[in-house]
């Protein structure tokens, strides 16, 4: 369909559906000309946010896949009557609850409300639908849309990042992976270091951790515990996390040469249990008499 533009007509901005001022004829007295052969440079249509849900009802009817629209400003869920016949659900099934302008302040006349599951691929979520005369599509509340995962949980209000995230490694109780090669090519000269990595690590061993993301040795932590199948429990510097490793990624620390004890001290001699008496001098004048 050709587009026609006269003379005098708006002209757009940069942003397209915008207007700035208008166009100059060419001439002072002409008069405005039809065109046919105008290219339009950008347009866009923004349609609703449509999703293909599929509603089961909770008490009798059947499952039916219909379009939905993710309303995050809606309170409840409201549908057309096209909609419940394909549900299969007739009004004596319907709950006779309050009505919408009860619930959400819209003044809609509710044929009644069916508890439904609105499922999408790997969620699901059991909601209040109400039947409304008046419309022809499923419009999803915002809790719906929560629970969902079409918006995050505090909706509206914005996600605030603290940090940045970090992998973490979590606790398991599994058997590793068993692995495929050697750590290190099987070669004499690296016999030693294949020694190292087959002898067990004594529980409070510190020792160093790889990093599985980039396999540098840029953790260290204390053996806490030491489980089966080459397993041990690491308490990491720092954060005090728990982590739980294989063999093939500990290196234990080479533990520095320890100072020599200190030489004992000779303990004091111990008092003897009886006291020494004094001896005391018999005076002159006893010098005669015996005892």
């Amino acid at each position: 369909m050709p587009l026609v533009l006269r003379a005098g007509a708006w002209a757009p901005r940069r942003v397209p559906g915008h207007f700035k001022r208008r166009c100059r004829s060419s001439g002072k007295r002409e008069a405005g000309k039809a065109v046919n052969n105008v290219t339009v440079g950008a347009a866009g249509i923004a349609p609703e946010p449509l999703l293909q849900v599929q509603l089961v009802p909770q008490v009798g009817g059947q499952a039916c896949t219909t379009t939905a629209v993710a309303d995050t400003g809606a309170q409840v869920c409201v549908a057309g009557p096209a909609l419940m016949s394909s549900l299969g659900l007739r009004p004596a099934l319907l709950q006779r609850r309050a009505g919408l302008r009860d619930l959400a302040k819209i003044p809609l006349a509710s044929l009644g409300a069916a508890p439904c599951h609105i499922s999408l691929p790997g969620r699901s979520t059991l909601q209040e639908v109400h039947f409304v005369k008046s419309l022809e599509r499923l419009y999803l509340s915002c809790t719906a849309c929560k629970e969902l995962r079409l918006v995050h949980s505090g909706f509206p209000h914005p996600q605030s990042y603290v940090a940045a995230a970090e992998t973490t490694e979590g606790l398991s109780d599994c058997p590793p992976t068993r692995p495929s090669s050697l750590p290190l090519p099987p070669l004499e000269e690296n016999i030693p270091r294949l020694e190292e990595c087959r002898s067990n690590i004594a529980p409070g061993s510190r020792v160093l951790v790889q990093n599985q993301a980039n396999k540098t040795w840029d953790r260290a932590g204390i053996v806490v515990e030491a489980r089966g199948n080459r397993q041990y429990l690491v308490k990491l510097d720092g954060s005090g996390r728990l982590s739980l490793r294989t063999r093939l990624h500990l290196k234990p620390l080479a533990q520095p040469n320890p100072a020599p004890p200190p030489k004992p001290q000779e303990p004091p001699p111990e008092p003897s249990p009886n006291r020494p008496r004094r001896r005391v001098a018999r005076p002159g004048w006893l010098d005669d008499y015996v005892e």
